[in-house]
Order: structure tokens, then sequence, then C-alpha cells
């Protein structure tokens, strides 16, 4: 056999050859090392942490908000809630490009009746997101209640700066049954009165921010923590300049001379004088007795 027909033969290859260079040629670097570097990648630091309360009437949906929040489904309707999250849960999101965890903090409604729990509570968060069932005027009452009762508490504490949130939960389903002609959501309270109720909270001590969310589909639960954590650095941002304008102004009266120092010579100053006022009245009064 000549050099050119073992060339020839040389080249014929096997299914099992020909599937391994087809493998061969598919292969690309670049996506190994982009999945190298995606398991190497370090997690970026945090850029905050909020701390926030949660507040509602039983069966608002507090603890299905947390769940849909945190895991991503729905219990069902009825169904006992899950206690993995019925005290609170912390969640990661992300505003402008920055990482930030949440720490929502449930309050049970059987620990409103003493107030020491409440208080306790708002001492340590830095907002409420107050939660109402759209089916339940009831709860829609109560919402008021307890934003009553938060500001008592934040009068105590002399906090000016608490975040408020109120939130419509359930709004779902407003299909209209066609052959019966009735609404399947059985609203009881609209979202104009969330929004009224929402600019009536806050013109009190805080202005506070409205959203209706589903729980069960998961609608704006997402966006109510967005929501929630930028109210919060808007807060800080302000919190930031009172005190910066604080220390300018106290600044500004060490500079002109002006300390608290100074004040009480001025105030024994007055005293002296009228002291000497009152002596030389008395001894005016003396001479005239005698002369008379």
């Amino acid at each position: 056999m000549s050099n050119r027909d073992q060339t020839k033969g040389s080249m014929i290859l096997s299914e099992e050859e020909k599937r391994y260079f087809r493998a061969l040629l598919a292969w690309k670097p670049s996506d190994a090392e982009g999945l190298t570097k995606k398991r190497a990648a370090p997690e970026r630091p945090l850029a905050g942490h909020f701390r926030v309360l949660i507040l509602g009437s039983k069966g608002c949906g507090k603890t299905a908000i947390l769940t849909r929040l945190c895991k991503g489904n729905f219990t069902g309707e009825g169904q006992p809630p899950n206690p993995e999250y019925e005290g609170g849960c912390q969640r990661k999101i992300e505003i402008r490009g920055q990482a930030y965890v949440v720490d929502a903090l449930e309050l049970a409604p059987s620990q409103l009746s003493e107030g020491q729990h409440l208080r306790h509570a708002v001492a340590i968060t830095e907002a409420v997101v107050l939660i109402y069932d759209v089916r339940s005027r009831d709860s829609f009452l109560q919402v008021q209640e307890l934003h009553q009762r938060i500001e008592e508490a934040l009068a105590l504490e002399e906090r000016h700066d608490y975040g408020l949130i109120l939130v419509g939960n359930k709004a779902d389903g407003d299909e209209t049954d066609e052959e019966e002609g009735k609404d399947e959501s059985h609203r009881a309270v609209t979202e104009g009165e969330g929004y009224e109720l929402a600019c009536h909270l806050g013109g009190g001590r805080t202005r506070c921010a409205f959203r209706e969310t589903s729980a069960r589909t998961g609608e704006n639960v997402d966006s109510l923590f967005v929501l929630v954590a930028t109210e919060l650095l808007k807060l800080r941002q302000l919190r930031q300049q009172r005190r910066e304008e604080a220390e300018n102004i106290a600044r500004m009266r060490e500079a002109n001379g002006l300390g608290l120092s100074k004040a009480p010579k001025k105030k024994a100053k007055w005293r002296f004088w009228g002291r000497n006022r009152c002596r030389r009245a008395s001894d005016d009064a003396a001479r005239k007795v005698v002369v008379a």
C-alpha cells in the first residue's frame, strides 16, 4: 500500500471519534472562564440595613406578604400562615445598584394589648408598614387606631423621623361574574379611600406612602419593600441635613460670641440694676416721710 493510501485510510473516523471531535469543536473556552468567574465572584458588600415593623389586624395578610416576599409562594386563602415567617423575615433588595437588607419584624395582634410591646417595637425600628384588608372595613378602621398608638409611642420617644407606609392587601380578583353580575372580590375599601387615608396620616408626625398589594399573586410585594427602603433613605438624608444645620448654627454662634456662657452675666446685670432701682425708690420714700 502506498503512502497516499495510508494517509487516506488514516482520515477515516469512527462514530465515537466523530462525536468526540464535534464536542471538542463546540466547546468554547470563554464560556468556561465566565462560569469560573461567576463562581469565584465575591458577594457585594451591603450598603445598608433597614428594620421595619409590620402591623395590622388579624387575617389581613401580614404573614402572607412576608412569605411571598421571602419564599416567593402563597399558602392559600384561609390556610394557616407559614410559621417560619410568622414573626418576620429578612430579604436582600437592590436600590440604584446597591445591596441592602430589609429586616421585617411582625408584631402579632395579641401583643398589641400591652403598650410596652409596641413601644419597644417602635424603639428598635425605623418605619412601620400598616396593612389592612381591602375586603374588610374593620381592618381599615383598625389601622387608624394603630397609627394613633404609634404616634403616642413616638411622642414618648421624642422621635420625629419615623417612616410610615399604608398598604391595602388582597387587592386582586376584581373580575365581575358575568352570569351573577357580582363582584367576586367583595372589596369594601376603594383605592381612593386608601390614598385619602394615607394623606391624612401623613399630615401628622411623618409623611405616609401608599400601595395596594396582593400576597396571592405577588403584585407590588417586592416593590413595597423597595419603597420602604427608599423612604427610609430619604429620612436618613433629611436627618443628616438637620444635624449639619444644627452644627453650623452652633459654630456661627460661637464665632460671633453668642455662646450660652454669656447669658447668665446679662441676667445678673439686670438683677443688680433692679435691686439698685428698688433701693433708690425706698430711700426716696423715706426722705419724703422725714420731710413730712
